[in-house]
């Protein structure tokens, strides 16, 4: 059941790779290899995002769409994992909400969802003004181009209104993202459950997505350490066993956090000796006064449409 989350990450890539963009296993090889190197390094889902785009532009996807691929990915994901606690949240409302620790979780989380949906809106209906006011801020920010970053995030506008006017492929980004949470989920369930608990929906929704979370900070690799320290407490706080609640997560995260590491290697390796090797070197071997000429006509032909 662990391996189950695996295939359905790389159903839900950007609309776009380019022409001749890489194949389902490929990708597929390349989350995996992401995914090893973000329980290795921390840095939360911004060192997988860095793993895959380099990946990806090896494997002969263009830059701009290498990194709006990572960014999406991460960013898709990580709304819907918002919203699968949420959900678990509301479901377990009436029985937690006396717990002051549950209704600053509930809180934090719904603010958190409401914040990333009013900056999706205004990024994508009041583009030009959303971008002055970044152009400003990014001005009194050391080490990062302002116009890097105004470009980044028009090329991102584009690509969410893309996405808007194709409901289907919305949906079918979401549905695989969701499942990829989904299914993770089920596997604490069934973890849980062969020590003998059955725990509810809601609250397997509620202590799956704020320990997955919290893994999303960039503390330590993956959340080693963080992801234990808030599921077993909150497990018990939903009267599991103690032995239970413990034996439960750590047989879990042996599977959901250790497993992966041999087979991100395995699958970085077999990219390396094998996809790597094949890819034309014109593909991916672009002078900066190109890239640079390249990606201003993407926008262009983005903001046309």
């Amino acid at each position: 059941m662990n391996c189950c989350p695996w295939p359905p990450i790389p159903c839900s890539p950007p609309p776009f790779w380019g022409p001749g963009g890489p194949s389902y296993f490929t990708i597929l090889r390349i989350d995996l290899a992401g995914l090893a190197v973000n329980h290795v390094v921390p840095g939360g889902g911004a060192t997988a995002a860095a793993a895959r785009f380099r990946l990806l532009h090896r494997a002969g996807v263009r830059s701009p769409n290498a990194l709006s691929a990572a960014f999406i990915e991460v960013t898709s994901s990580n709304l819907v994992l918002g919203a699968i606690c949420a959900v678990g949240l509301l479901m377990t409302l009436t029985t937690a909400w006396s717990n002051g620790y549950y209704r600053t979780a509930a809180i934090a989380i719904l603010a958190a969802l409401l914040v990333t949906g009013t900056g999706i809106w205004f990024l994508t209906r009041r583009t030009e003004a959303t971008m002055v006011k970044v152009h400003a801020v990014m001005r009194l920010v050391p080490l990062i181009s302002a116009e890097v970053t105004g470009a980044f995030l028009r090329m991102m506008a584009a690509q969410i209104r893309y996405l808007g006017r194709n409901p289907r492929k919305m949906a079918f980004d979401l549905i695989f993202a969701a499942a990829n949470w989904i299914l993770d989920a089920a596997a604490l369930w069934l973890v849980l459950s062969a020590f003998g608990h059955n725990l509810g929906l809601g609250p397997l929704l509620t202590v799956y997505g704020a320990g997955n979370i919290l893994a999303t900070l960039p503390l330590t690799p993956g959340g080693l350490g963080l992801v234990e320290g808030v599921m077993v407490p909150a497990l018990l706080g939903f009267g599991t066993p103690a032995g239970v609640a413990l034996l439960g997560v750590i047989g879990w995260r042996l599977l959901q956090f250790w497993m992966l590491l041999p087979l991100g290697a395995a699958a970085y390796l077999s990219l390396t000796l094998g996809t790597f090797e094949k890819t034309p070197t014109t593909a991916i071997r672009v002078r900066p006064q190109q890239f640079q000429r390249r990606r201003c006509g993407t926008l262009k032909r983005a903001a046309v449409r």
